[in-house]
């Protein structure tokens, strides 16, 4: 009991009357002196649920602030009441006052398997990233899914992800949560591509629960058919009135498939039988068959001074030891099943530190073409893939290369470019043209001759040569001694007989011309 200690003031008045104020007085308050919980003992199925009530006594303490509590939340998690059997054994539940930790009660919360032959969605082994269907054999086997995870708690959430493996029966009970449900329920998958689907009739017995169980193959019936259309999850409909919160499916029957064998293989685009160090590459262990009901494995690296591998299959070099490291993984529920992996680690990439071009600058002429090289720095570099570009391609171009070709006078920058790392340098190639043409000489492609025919030039004197070639020019744009090409296309001097800019005088006889 609590006292609040008062006073009370007593005044003399200017009438001569006494009178008194009371500032604060002594009361008593009602402390909590227990609580009763609705259950001092549950059993239940693991993956159901369950409600605690309390009653606290006096009903008019002053605190009645309370807290739930569970001694394992592995076996029974418990919140404002609500309890969740999540997993096998037993769990003391505990409702305490805030005020005074003395005042409490409990229920013994024990957690059971489910009815033989029945399995928890929850606790389903996760088989592959792939398949679930519903279909007459009693596979489930279908699109990619990323989570085991059963729809036995939320629902109401639309989407849940798991797979199954092959079974013998499936039996699922079905929970509507609303008095208000349509009295029909369909569940399904999608809603394209036809495999199989089952009704389920609302219960008349008010429970709104109860078991249905499919055919097996070969058994002469089935209730119509589910949807499926490659999507990942399962999603449900109604005929009639839908309830506030959808049907939930809380445990199935299984057949348990079993290995028969285990392997790894790579399941990365970085090479393991060439891992540059400091790098990652993934491995992926395999279980024969594929659809094997348990799967989990632990993975284990013989060499970790080389390489490590975490839970997942990725395996990361060292980043300084090179060799080979041994990958091994082993089945959780076939501990006699295990495989290795060599996975090679390899010195790491030198990466490029410069590019020089072969000359700084250079000119060319003309008709002429000159040959730029360049070098990778350093000689070691892993990536030495280069490119060649053209400041202003209107007045030399370059190739792959390195080839420049001249296209009109001028000065022109010619970059080569490293993939690796971008580094660059430059050449800077002048164009020069031709020297005029000597008095007395004419341009070679300034003759005019007779399209008709032929025109033959007696002699052709090179420009300070002193050399004399015989030639043939013919009407539809020929070569001189097979050196010029694209007769028609210039109007210039040309190289000939491998001489720069040669200039050659004709003289024809009158008929010729």
């Amino acid at each position: 009991m609590a006292v609040l200690l008062g006073a009370i003031k007593f005044r003399n008045d200017v009438d001569g009357e006494i009178r008194f104020n009371v500032d604060y007085v002594a009361v008593k308050t009602a402390q909590l002196a227990s609580i009763s919980l609705s259950k001092q003992a549950l059993a239940l199925e693991i993956g159901k649920v369950d409600t605690l009530t309390y009653t606290l006594f006096p009903m008019d303490a002053v605190n009645k602030n309370v807290i739930w509590t569970s001694s394992d939340t592995n076996k029974v998690t418990v919140k404002d009441g609500a309890l969740s059997a999540v997993g096998l054994g037993k769990a003391v539940i505990k409702l305490t006052s805030v005020a005074d930790s003395t005042v409490m009660d409990s229920c013994v919360v024990t957690v059971n398997p489910f009815p033989a032959g029945y399995v928890n969605l929850y606790s389903l082994p996760y088989v592959s990233p792939s398949h679930i269907q519903i279909d007459q054999t009693g596979t489930i086997d279908g699109a990619a899914s990323k989570q085991l995870i059963g729809p036995a708690q939320g629902w109401g959430d639309g989407i849940h992800y798991y797979d199954v493996a092959n079974y013998d029966t499936l039996a699922i009970k079905i929970t509507f949560d609303t008095a208000d449900a349509g009295k029909q329920a369909a569940f399904r998958m999608g809603n394209s591509k036809v495999i199989s689907l089952y009704k389920f009739t609302y219960p008349n017995d008010g429970s709104r629960s109860f078991v249905y169980k499919v055919a097996l193959a070969g058994k002469p019936h089935l209730d119509g058919m589910v949807f499926y259309n490659g999507a990942t999850h399962w999603s449900f409909s109604y005929e009639g009135t839908p309830a506030s919160k959808p049907i939930k499916i809380e445990y199935m029957a299984l057949k348990e498939v079993i290995a028969t064998g285990l392997s790894i293989v790579p399941a990365d685009t970085v090479a393991a039988k060439a891992l540059p160090i400091g790098l990652s590459t993934t491995l992926k262990a395999v279980f024969t068959p594929v659809n094997a009901t348990y799967n989990e494995v632990v993975w284990e690296s013989l060499n970790p001074t080389i390489a490590k591998v975490d839970s997942m299959g990725v395996v990361t070099a060292d980043t300084l030891n090179t060799g080979t490291a041994t990958i091994k993984v082993t089945s959780v529920t076939y501990p006699s099943f295990s495989a290795t992996y060599d996975v090679v680690v390899v010195p790491g990439a030198t990466p490029v530190s410069g590019v020089e071009v072969s000359k700084d600058s250079a000119t060319v002429k003309l008709l002429n073409t000159i040959d730029l090289t360049a070098t990778v720095l350093p000689s070691n570099a892993t990536k030495r893939d280069i490119t060649w570009s053209s400041s202003d391609e209107s007045v030399a171009t370059v190739d792959a290369t390195g080839k420049v070709t001249p296209v009109k006078e001028g000065v022109v920058y010619i970059v080569v470019t490293t993939t690796d790392g971008n580094f660059k340098d430059t050449c800077v190639v002048s164009v020069a043209g031709f020297r005029p043409i000597p008095e007395g000489y004419v341009s070679l492609y300034s003759f005019n001759y007779n399209d008709a025919g032929t025109v033959k030039p007696l002699s052709q004197n090179l420009a300070g040569l002193g050399a004399t070639l015989p030639a043939i020019m013919s009407s539809n744009g020929g070569s001189l001694l097979g050196t010029i090409a694209d007769w028609n296309r210039y109007n210039k001097h040309v190289d000939l007989m491998g001489y720069s800019e040669v200039q050659v005088a004709c003289t024809f006889k009158p008929e010729d011309v």
